[in-house]
């Protein structure tokens, strides 16, 4: 029996990138703004949160948004307009910080980690693999360390798959990064979703088959699409992070799936 009563989808940004980081080989010549989100699942363990979205904070403060976003000449910074930040969205719902108990990253680059620090009560699940090699990382590599220096009593470190809780299993996803994972959902209801993350940016990645660029590993990116696209062939929804139009069709939180 599955625990999860509910998921909303919040969008808290928009990243401006060419073509290249979304599709491998696309080249820089066109260009696209991919949303940024996280999501929220109420559950009968408290409301459960995958993604930290993007520092407002360090965006906007010039002095941090060089060290933190350092930039080639004429490349824009994302955008977190604040319609989107994640604290007043939750606010909105009724939901605290310190209401969060579990947190999960799918992986741990900069736009998934503005937050992961903001939840003072939540233990939060990251895929040993990802970790290990994040922390050796710069905000040069797209990785900002602090941002997930979570406490020893409140991180579980991860290896391969993992069933959470029931109707909440974490799928084992590489390729984009050395430990990515993408949570697989149950809801009471029987609705199913897979929360793809950075497998592959969005539907065209599928519909073409193109994997995303900036791949950590070639091979296990690939393998790793193709795992979720046998998973969405069982009936379930696949929600991709960065797919601008999917994310225009859906709703988006305050409104719950």
């Amino acid at each position: 029996m599955s625990i999860i009563n509910r998921l909303a989808v919040i969008l808290c940004g928009y990243e401006f990138i060419p073509h290249s980081v979304s599709y491998d080989g696309g080249g820089d010549r066109f260009w696209h703004a991919v949303p940024v989100c996280a999501y929220l699942m109420d559950t009968d363990e408290g409301y459960i949160i995958v993604e930290g979205g993007l520092d407002e904070h360090k965006l906007r403060d010039s002095g941090l948004r060089q060290r933190y976003f350092p930039q080639r000449a004429g490349y824009p910074t994302p955008l977190v307009a604040p319609q989107h930040e994640i604290m007043p969205q939750l606010a909105d719902m009724g939901i605290s910080p310190a209401d969060i108990s579990h947190l999960i990253q799918t992986h741990l680059h900069a736009d998934h980690t503005g937050h992961t620090m903001s939840f003072p009560n939540a233990t939060v699940y990251i895929q040993r693999a990802d970790y290990d090699y994040a922390r050796q990382q710069s905000p040069a590599n797209g990785y900002i360390p602090e941002e997930f220096a979570v406490p020893a009593e409140r991180l579980k470190l991860l290896d391969g798959d993992t069933i959470l809780f029931p109707g909440l299993e974490l799928v084992f996803t590489p390729g984009h990064s050395p430990g990515h994972q993408s949570p697989l959902l149950t809801l009471k209801d029987g609705r199913r979703f897979l929360l793809v993350g950075d497998v592959v940016d969005d539907r065209r990645n599928m519909a073409e088959n193109i994997l995303p660029g900036g791949m950590t590993n070639r091979e296990q990116a690939h393998a790793s699409m193709e795992r979720i696209r046998s998973i969405m062939a069982e009936g379930v929804t696949g929600i991709f992070l960065h797919d601008a139009q999917q994310v225009q069709e859906i709703a988006l939180a305050p409104e719950w799936l």
